[in-house]
């Protein structure tokens, strides 16, 4: 077919009108113009649909279609052919109309000039060409404008095709997401998504063609994103938003929220034997200044031996109350703001110890101590990593209490340990089922009876270990159930050699 041959289709079911096109087309130059004719509809469909027309004559009324809905049906399967549509003069509003909804021309039959339809269809032709340009780059110009925006959004943008092709990728994207590769298949780039609820949602978003909105966790990355999706002709537009910062905080909202509690818990566990291990002194000092009230009130003469030895009891009495009451003020109040500061874990270890003397006594509990003498300092929040020796102790007693155990000790020891300062509590409870262990860190998990705990103390202490550079974990080698807590050394301590036996028993659980 010649290229210059001009492919007219005529979609004309009154044979009379047909007939005047063809002689029309005659009168001009051989090889300039080719008609087709049809005469319903549904033919025209199957003529545009193999391609190859420049330009369409349509009648608007013909036997399976009439009015706009013709143009409509050529436009929707040839969009880019322009249509010139007939009319009568009774029909001249219909095809304005056409015009607004596409038409590049209208012609009145009757009135139509032999020298003026090649002129009409080749501007038809014209305009047609020149509209789809400027369509073209308007798009372009909109696609720049975009590209613009997303290059400067804080949000990583990336576009997929329908084979799940990446097409695209901003700025942010592309640094953010190491593993992104233009042209490459998204599930081969990141295949830690596969088989999680991100894949779901992507894949769902892909088939429904609709907006989704969720939030996902990228493990390789640990980044926690605020994903939405929009459906684009090629494919799909995933904007990802940062929100792992935000995460980090709402997470450490939650801890201090459940250390609270927490506190609380065990404030209420200790109330008995804490108003036993204060009562107790005041009532020792009462009974001293009433002594030497007395002694005073008699004008009897004193030895100065005696008032000394009754104020030296006195005062030791008062410093055992004021580090009662500074350790349970330190226990009661928040330190997830407290500075780093040096500490001995052992002198933490005794002011956690005070303030359960009188639990221990009530139960008939046996405290066993091995401090290992001149241990270096550790780095910490000291109120912090008493709360956690609080809450071994607390676990240790409960699990001896609860059980018909003959044996009712518990043992506190510190050593050197994996380069850290170790301390071990360890009690001669029944132990832990074996396939209890694997889940005693985990929030809300436990063993203890319902109205004795929440479940959330040794998650919570391993968290604090863990924040401090350290660890929390289930010895599992030892005969009793012993919990170990390893904190760093200070930078700034001085070296010591490490417990050759120590090393490897630490090293081996």
């Amino acid at each position: 077919m010649n290229d210059n041959v001009l492919q007219i289709l005529l979609v004309e079911d009154n044979a009379g009108d047909a007939r005047l096109f063809r002689e029309m087309f005659s009168l001009e130059k051989p090889g300039t113009f080719h008609l087709t004719c049809v005469v319903r509809m549904r033919e025209a469909e199957a003529h545009l649909a193999k391609g190859g027309v420049d330009v369409v004559l349509l009648d608007m009324g013909l036997p399976d279609e009439h009015g706009l809905d013709t143009l409509r049906r050529a436009q929707a399967v040839a969009p880019g052919v322009p249509v010139i549509v007939l009319t009568g003069l009774d029909d001249e509003e219909l095809a304005a109309q056409a015009m607004k909804e596409g038409a590049q021309d209208y012609l009145i039959k009757g009135q139509i000039e032999n020298r003026a339809l090649p002129r009409a269809l080749r501007h038809a032709i014209e305009r047609r060409r020149m509209q789809v340009e400027t369509d073209l780059i308007r798009e372009l110009q909109s696609k720049a404008r975009v590209s613009s925006v997303l290059e400067c959004t804080s949000d990583s943008v990336i576009m997929l095709g329908r084979d799940w092709t990446l097409l695209y990728g901003n700025r942010k994207a592309v640094e953010g997401l190491p593993d992104f590769r233009i042209g490459g298949n998204y599930w081969d780039c990141f295949p830690d998504v596969l088989s999680t609820p991100i894949e779901e949602h992507l894949r769902n978003a892909m088939e429904s063609r609709s907006d989704i909105k969720f939030e996902s966790y990228y493990a390789p990355y640990g980044l926690w994103s605020r994903v939405h999706t929009f459906p684009t002709d090629d494919g799909l537009s995933i904007f990802f938003s940062d929100i792992t910062a935000e995460k980090k905080l709402q997470d450490k909202l939650e801890l201090e929220q459940l250390l609270r509690e927490k506190r609380i818990e065990a404030l209420s566990h200790m109330a008995g034997g804490l108003a036993h291990e204060i009562s107790n002194p005041l009532a020792i000092i009462h009974a001293r200044a009433s002594d030497l009230r007395s002694l005073a009130v008699s004008g009897a003469p004193v030895a100065a031996t005696d008032v000394q030895e009754a104020c030296d009891g006195i005062v030791r009495t008062s410093d055992r109350a004021i580090k009662i009451l500074r350790g349970l003020r330190g226990f009661a109040r928040e330190a997830g703001q407290d500075r780093m500061e040096l500490a001995s874990i052992r002198e933490i270890a005794e002011e956690s110890l005070e303030m359960q003397y009188s639990r221990f006594d009530r139960h008939d509990v046996e405290l066993r101590l091995d401090f290992s003498p001149e241990l270096p300092d550790i780095l910490c929040r000291e109120t912090q990593i008493g709360q956690i020796v609080t809450n071994l102790l607390n676990n240790a007693l409960d699990a001896i209490v609860q059980s018909d155990s003959t044996e009712r000790w518990i043992s506190l020891a510190t050593g050197y340990a994996g380069g850290g300062i170790y301390l071990d509590v360890t009690d001669s409870g029944p132990g832990i089922e074996d396939h209890f262990k694997a889940h005693l860190m985990e929030p809300f998990f436990s063993t203890k009876e319902v109205h004795l705990g929440m479940g959330v103390g040794l998650s919570l202490s391993r968290a604090i270990a863990q924040d401090h550079g350290g660890t929390l974990v289930l010895s599992k080698d030892t005969k009793n159930t012993c919990f170990r807590l390893v904190l760093p050394i200070a930078p700034d301590s001085s070296d010591q050699e490490e417990d050759p036996q120590v090393g490897v028993a630490y090293q081996s659980k």
